[in-house]
């Protein structure tokens, strides 16, 4: 069963950091109508037929929850949506690999954070353990900063992205970063220490009515660029089967992935559970990381800066492991 649970969840990560690759295969309709239709296919309709075909059971649970775990629930899954606008054009900006090792570092670095805060236990020793992986993502993300701005260098002189453009992508995956900190937080919390947690047998439960949430501002915001740049007019083109298909796709990768890993952890016991969620962040960090320099984000970059890279990833997982031990 524990292998099995492993698979799932590697399975689970290589899904949740490839669900951008669909759209690069959408025709005729631009980034900003790709997003409107995966937040209402992907974060809501998918997410929600999942719930019904894997855990018909969960819906009770919903009923059981006070009003501060809603209102926690309903106010970080819009600030998801927001960090999702950002991350959206992130990747437009400065590419897959980076945007989502910003935003996994600085996520994973909230979450982490608030579980020794919460625990109270800074000063033990998973504690301690648990700050030197933080300090590790934070070294790691200043040394891919460095790397990715010395190469923006050279993409800035063959005029493919300027210096303002860089720090752009990168503040908008910072906001996306922080925004899925809050999202972290708000899991655990609803999801393992809530009043519904007793009678879960998933964790999976949890994320269509945040996912249904955070498409709001996702809607709104993107609508919104859509109608300023002429856009909307492009709805047509989802009635295309390869659009609709590939849509689609994104939102099967974005929440299947959710419900993969709630399958996985299933599988483990109490004891090998502390294995999962390093396991998941690893897999998700490598497939994005794969599909960076198979799109060939970095094929302008030197041997040394492409060395940088790699050493700021390893840190990053190192950092994930050691979290993971942590638990």
């Amino acid at each position: 069963m524990y292998y099995l649970g492993l698979t799932l969840i590697v399975l689970a990560g290589i899904f949740n950091g490839s669900f951008i690759v669909p759209a690069r295969n959408v025709k005729s309709i631009s980034n900003e109508m790709v997003w409107v239709f995966h937040s209402i296919i992907g974060f809501v309709i998918v997410s929600w037929l999942l719930l019904i075909v894997f855990f018909p059971h969960s819906f009770r649970l919903y009923g059981l929850l006070h009003i501060h775990e809603v209102m926690l629930l309903i106010v970080s899954g819009v600030v998801f949506g927001l960090g999702q606008i950002c991350f959206a054009y992130a990747i437009e900006t400065i590419g897959i690999a980076l945007s989502f090792t910003v935003n996994l570092g600085l996520g994973v670095t909230l979450g982490t954070m608030f579980v020794i805060l919460y625990k109270s236990s800074l000063w033990t020793a998973h504690g301690k353990i648990a700050t030197i992986a933080v300090a590790l993502i934070i070294i790691s993300l200043f040394i891919y900063y460095k790397a990715g701005k010395n190469n923006q260098g050279r993409l800035s002189q063959r005029k493919l992205i300027s210096a303002s453009h860089y720090k752009l992508g990168w503040l908008l995956a910072v906001f996306a970063g922080f925004s899925s900190g809050l999202q972290n937080i708000s899991f655990v919390i609803v999801a393992y220490h809530s009043s519904a947690m007793p009678y879960s047998e998933n964790s999976y439960w949890y994320w269509p009515a945040f996912l249904t949430f955070a498409a709001i501002p996702m809607l709104i915001g993107f609508l919104y660029r859509a109608k300023q740049q002429g856009y909307l007019g492009q709805y047509r083109q989802i009635y295309s089967t390869s659009n609709f298909a590939f849509i689609t796709l994104m939102g099967v990768f974005f929440s299947g992935s959710l419900v993969l890993y709630s399958l996985g952890m299933s599988r483990f016991s109490n004891a090998q559970q502390v294995t999962g969620w390093p396991t998941l962040m690893s897999s998700i960090i490598l497939a994005s990381q794969a599909w960076g320099w198979f799109f060939g984000e970095a094929k302008l970059a030197t041997l040394k800066h492409k060395r940088y890279m790699v050493v700021s990833i390893l840190l990053l997982l190192t950092a994930i492991l050691l979290i993971g031990l942590s638990q």
